[in-house]
């Protein structure tokens, strides 16, 4: 893929908001509502960015993280099911690491349902590991894993 090929990454705003919410049904069992991904954009500490190609504005992505104390936490990251397996995600995930290193991020740390193999075979590429549980963590009462890198 040429760099006028390579998928653009921006800063999500309120006019993304119908399709982030859209992306957010067809990704998570318990989507977050239109009211909750407008707070998230009004978030000071929150890095809301989408990913879509350079002649389409439908996303192919997005992103969600936190930066508190000198720390990063990833919220979400979604993929349409249309686009999966084709390195949108692992671009996000490098994005994200990318603005800890510039912020001197001291660690990176997230939640994962325990069964989402993909999101976890992901997340053990970049060297996080497993450093908790959160118990019924989850709307519908699933548990979650607590994924921890030092930066």
């Amino acid at each position: 893929m040429g760099p006028d090929q390579e998928p653009i990454i921006r800063r999500a705003t309120d006019r993304d908001l119908t399709q982030l919410h859209d992306l957010e049904a067809l990704a998570f069992p318990s989507p977050w509502s239109l009211k909750s991904l407008q707070q998230e954009l009004r978030n000071s500490q929150a890095y809301l960015w989408v990913l879509h190609q350079r002649n389409d504005e439908d996303f192919l992505a997005y992103i969600d993280y936190w930066v508190v104390a000198g720390e990063l936490h990833l919220l979400k990251i979604a993929t349409h099911p249309a686009h999966v397996r084709q390195g949108h995600g692992r671009r996000l995930m490098d994005h994200m690491l990318a603005a800890g290193e510039e912020i001197s991020a001291s660690q990176a740390t997230l939640e994962v349902r325990p069964d989402n193999e993909a999101a976890i075979a992901l997340y053990h590429r970049y060297g996080f590991r497993e450093v908790g549980r959160r118990r019924a963590y989850y709307p519908n009462g699933d548990d979650a894993l607590v994924l921890g890198l030092l930066l």
